[in-house]
């Protein structure tokens, strides 16, 4: 018997998206999480200071600037480049497979 691995689910990707951050905000214990353009433009995000992270996330990635508190993972889903940033500098290795199943 398969037990289901996550009690909350939702068929409308947007909120399965949320839904998945958030669940992943939570075990990996983060301020916030958020998954923007590679200019820092916020798509999704669960915590604190969404927008603002986004923004930050961005930089770090390019090397513009670096935040001890702030972890990167660029990924492209579907044809569009990506940058999921942690407030707490902390990404699962899953992320970008999870989010990829979500939004096929």
């Amino acid at each position: 018997m398969k037990t289901e691995r996550r009690s909350d689910r939702s068929a409308r990707a947007e909120e399965a998206v949320t839904l998945f951050l958030a669940a992943k905000q939570k075990n990996l214990a983060l301020r916030a999480l958020t998954l923007g353009t590679l200019d820092g433009d916020l798509l999704f995000g669960v915590g604190e200071e969404l927008e603002h992270v986004a923004q930050i996330g961005a930089k770090v990635d390019t090397g513009a600037e670096r935040h001890d508190e702030i972890a990167t993972w660029r990924t492209t889903l579907g044809n569009v480049a990506v940058v999921m940033t942690s407030w707490g500098g902390k990404l699962a290795p899953d992320m970008a497979d999870g989010l990829r199943r979500i939004l096929a």
